[in-house]
């Protein structure tokens, strides 16, 4: 969830970076520096409940009809 700033939560972008850091990275400081901060901030924001991969919010309500993905029966 976007907080009304429009910004993401520190702690849900660090977890974020931590786990995607070999595709993803800030372009304006040390990589060495952003492991350092990020990787303190991505273990507090992991204690706290925060993740890298949530499931798709639609995966258990998808339904496949008898005839198969997207077909109509009768």
């Amino acid at each position: 969830m976007i907080p009304k700033t429009g910004l993401h939560d520190l702690l849900q972008l660090a977890v974020l970076l931590r786990e995607f850091e070999d595709e993803l990275h800030l372009a304006r400081s040390l990589l060495s520096v952003q492991r350092v901060a990020f990787g303190a901030l991505a273990a507090v924001g992991r204690l706290l409940g925060y993740r890298a991969h949530y499931p798709y919010p639609y995966a258990e309500r998808r339904e496949v009809s008898p005839a198969g993905v997207g077909g109509a029966s009768g």
